[in-house]
């Protein structure tokens, strides 16, 4: 499975976000106005009512019937109206958009409900499959209730607009993430090459090439922790630089005291092995007591068993080994001489630290 890098992350991470956060603001705007939208059509409703059951009181004083056919014509052609109907306070049809209802005697829920009500009232009811708000209005004739006007008002007109809004959300939405996205990439891109330069900014500093002045000013955190890479890179290659100084000088000081060593044996054969019994020092007296053609730089680093094939050095060796700190002598016949070897070792008496051999 290929790796994602912390750039491809972040935009993911953030483009991720920002549609939730978008997404979550466009339902709450088109709810919100979809909630406006059928609040100031309901209020349309009502207002539309309340102004024919005022006629329909007018018309129902003067008897005038056909008024109250013209009524319903007029309410058949609006395209919110799903019916329209007086009934009497018995619950009988005097006058409907279907005229084939007329006479009917309405006992349902909404029509016992609406020819109680004293005043408008607004009840949730469906017909022919599609929601409406059946909005029922009393008709007062000389302050009396006479009858109730009930008007079916549908929100086709108020679906049409809600989904003009959503198609426009949608679209803003889309415009958004995508500008959103651009936005992310582009901060993502200087993100990557903050790391980049910081990758740089290591490999150099790995490679020796530390330097007092920065590698790059951005003025962020990237180029913060830069900063302190470069300074602690800096202080590490100081020390590492005094270490090795150190160790030169030490080298410097062992080889100065190796060959001082030797002076105390001006007749005698020296050699100095180290714990992998590799020659550290080796005069000239030794080199012709163990018939080595070697000059004393030449040996220097080779192991003892790379200069001389002598058995009885080699088994001394051994035992000198088996007996740190303690100085063993033999006599060598093959080389017609005397060893004495001393193998040392550190002060806890575990670590080997070298081998000296005198020949004589």
């Amino acid at each position: 499975m290929p790796r994602l890098g912390i750039v491809a992350r972040l935009i993911l991470t953030l483009s991720g976000l920002f549609f939730l956060i978008s997404l979550g603001a466009a339902f709450l705007v088109y709810f919100s106005q979809r909630s406006a939208l059928i609040e100031k059509h309901l209020s349309h409703g009502r207002l539309l009512a309340e102004t024919y059951a005022q006629a329909t009181g007018d018309a129902l004083e003067t008897k005038d019937d056909i008024l109250l056919l013209s009524y319903m014509e007029r309410l058949k052609k609006i395209p919110d109206v799903s019916y329209a109907m007086v009934l009497a306070t018995d619950g009988r049809v005097i006058v409907h958009t279907d005229s084939s209802k007329v006479r009917e005697k309405f006992q349902d829920p909404i029509s016992l409900r609406a020819l109680e009500a004293a005043e408008t009232i607004v009840q949730e009811d469906v017909y022919d499959g599609e929601p409406i708000h059946d909005i029922a209005v009393p008709v007062l004739v000389n302050f009396k209730k006479v009858a109730v006007f009930r008007l079916g008002y549908n929100e086709n007109s108020i679906n049409a607009q809600a989904d003009n809004y959503r198609q426009q959300a949608t679209l803003v939405l889309i415009v958004m993430i995508a500008l959103a996205v651009l936005g992310i990439f582009a901060a993502s891109l200087r993100v990557s090459k903050g790391f980049s330069a910081l990758a740089m900014l290591v490999d150099s500093l790995a490679k020796g090439r530390a330097s007092d002045k920065g590698v790059f000013d951005r003025g962020d955190e990237v180029s913060d922790i830069g900063a302190q890479i470069q300074k602690a890179m800096g202080e590490v290659k100081a020390m590492c630089d005094n270490y090795e100084d150190r160790i030169n000088s030490t080298i410097r000081l062992k080889d100065n005291f190796v060959k001082g060593f030797g002076k105390f044996f001006p007749a005698s054969g020296l050699l100095v092995l180290d714990d992998q019994n590799k020659i550290i020092y080796a005069n000239q007296q030794a080199l012709g007591i163990i018939e080595s053609t070697s000059s004393s730089e030449e040996v220097e680093g080779k192991h003892i068993i790379e200069v001389t094939r002598s058995s009885e050095i080699m088994g001394l060796l051994a035992d000198a080994e088996k007996q740190p700190n303690t100085v063993i002598s033999s006599v060598l016949s093959s080389l017609n001489s005397k060893a004495s070897i001393c193998t040392i070792t550190d002060q806890s008496g575990r670590e080997r630290v070298g081998t000296i051999i005198v020949l004589e």
